[in-house]
């Protein structure tokens, strides 16, 4: 079986239709804010720069792993590639405990963390190794490993509902009702995440909201008198609650409430919040003569609207720059970036599922396309250069250390 991959020289080689990033088609709607305004990218401390690793499975030739007729149980292999270069593999099966779902598995910096159940007890590995074990049959939902390398996971019973936070395998806090809302992350270094409660009584349903940071829940308030909560976020310990109210859209901070421009556009929905080092965003769906877009609104103003054929999976706000990943509206297997006011496009017969497959950080980026289809190599993209893997399999995750 082949294991080697290669590089093509340059990602214009592997665009379709003759685009390529020096050579690609914008909309005239887009607004990208200025790099000299206030906002603008700030200086990486001692000129760090990410180094990005992706984490993939690898199947026998000729397995088809999209329909996965063994069910998981298929020998095959889990690998972590820097560049070029495999730089761990880890087998994978019952006796090893690690699962070949790219679900019970991520890239946490250099490092693949699993999860798998037992018949009583959940198992974390890292890199194969075991670090953590406890009773309890979780599906990790989130995974991360703060500055002095605690190791949180934020789980869900396979057998009933709620949540269960841990430290170090040590359950910090828990709730037998509730859905998540929010993966889990780190705010200033304290990992932080959100849930909602559906509450019914003889009259109505309502939705209750909870921030949990450092395992000590909240309720998520709003000044409005009957807002719909479309998501909420701590950056840098302060709390930004998205909502609408009445046909407006808001972002409340500190029970002030900011206006969500739409500049002769009607909103038609609200997706989420998104920051970087320097400000939170609003991400949402507006209606113009030209149809359905997707824009950001930054400190209440619009900061770009993207074009109306290209369906928006995620966007990266990073500084002075803008990214995006998506696909064409009208071909889901097309699909699209976006970054520093230019779209391309990549070879179509890939994916890119959420916006878990792609990084932009100071200036920086790394994509990772999913074949819709086995027998397709599975390629990412850094900085510009784009890494075909000779393998039949798929890569799962993204990971960054900085240098």
């Amino acid at each position: 079986m082949g294991r080697h991959c290669f590089i093509v020289p340059a990602i214009a080689s592997v665009l379709i239709s003759g685009v390529s990033c020096e050579d690609s088609w914008t909309s005239g709607r887009l607004a990208v804010p200025d790099a000299k305004e206030e906002g603008g990218l700030a200086e990486p401390e001692e000129d760090l720069a990410p180094v990005y690793y992706v984490a993939g499975v690898e199947y026998p030739e000729g397995y088809d792993w999209m329909r996965d007729p063994q069910h998981g149980t298929v020998e095959c292999s889990m690998f972590l590639m820097r560049g070029t270069f495999r730089c761990l593999e880890l087998s994978v099966g019952y006796d090893f405990e690690i699962s070949s779902y790219g679900d019970m598995a991520r890239c946490v910096g250099d490092h693949i963390f699993t999860d798998y159940s037992t018949m009583a007890e959940t198992v974390i590995r890292k890199d194969g190794t075991e670090i953590l074990r406890y009773p309890g049959r979780e599906m990790i939902k989130g995974l991360t490993e703060d500055e002095e390398g605690n190791v949180y996971t934020l789980g869900v019973p396979r057998d009933g509902n709620g949540w269960s936070f841990r430290k170090n395998g040590e359950q910090v806090s828990a709730s037998g009702a509730g859905t998540l809302t929010s993966g889990l992350y780190l705010d200033e270094n304290v990992p932080v995440f959100g849930y909602e409660v559906m509450e019914e009584d003889y009259y109505d349903r309502t939705r209750r909201y909870y921030i949990v940071r450092n395992g000590v829940q909240a309720e998520v308030k709003t000044v409005a008198e009957n807002p719909e909560i479309a998501d909420f976020r701590l950056w840098k310990g302060s709390m930004h609650v998205l909502y609408s109210e009445s046909g407006k859209a808001f972002v409340e901070n500190y029970g002030l409430k900011t206006g969500l421009e739409l500049q002769g556009m009607t909103l038609s929905s609200l997706e989420c919040l998104l920051a970087d080092s320097l400000a939170v965003y609003a991400v949402g769906k507006v209606v113009s003569g030209s149809g359905k877009q997707t824009a950001v609104w930054k400190n209440g103003e619009i900061c770009a609207v993207f074009d109306e054929d290209v369906e928006i999976v995620a966007c990266y706000p990073d500084g002075k720059n803008l990214g995006a990943v998506g696909y064409m509206a009208d071909d889901r297997s097309s699909p699209v970036m976006f970054r520093n006011g230019e779209y391309s496009r990549f070879p179509s017969g890939y994916g890119i599922p959420d916006r878990s497959f792609a990084d932009f950080t100071d200036g920086h980026y790394c994509i990772v396309l999913v074949p819709l289809e086995a027998g397709r190599p599975p390629m990412y993209i850094i900085d510009g250069e784009t890494f075909t893997l000779d393998i039949n399999g798929y890569v799962f995750s993204i990971g960054k250390v900085w240098m």
